[in-house]
């Protein structure tokens, strides 16, 4: 396997990061249908959109990186012990 992600403060970070980057695809949704996909009638669809999107991109990230293997008395980024 790759890099592993040993800290849960940058597990989180992932995380997050790829909701964010997930919910964006949807903003650009609406330059393709922006009938569809707006922010006046189509805000529905739109919310929609960023949600599959986003856990889209969060469940890439969790088959890419899953659970750190850390102690998990550490949330911070200090030492750890890996198992």
């Amino acid at each position: 396997m790759g890099v592993r992600i040993t800290t849960w403060r940058a597990w989180l970070k992932g995380v997050i990061g790829a909701g964010i980057s997930g919910g964006a695809v949807a903003i650009s949704t609406s330059v393709l249908a922006p009938g569809t996909f707006n922010f006046g009638e189509g805000l529905g669809n739109l919310i929609k959109a960023a949600f599959i999107s986003a856990g889209v991109s969060i469940a890439k990230f969790l088959i890419t990186y899953p659970l750190p293997d850390t102690d998990i008395k550490d949330p911070g980024g200090g030492q750890t012990t890996d198992h």
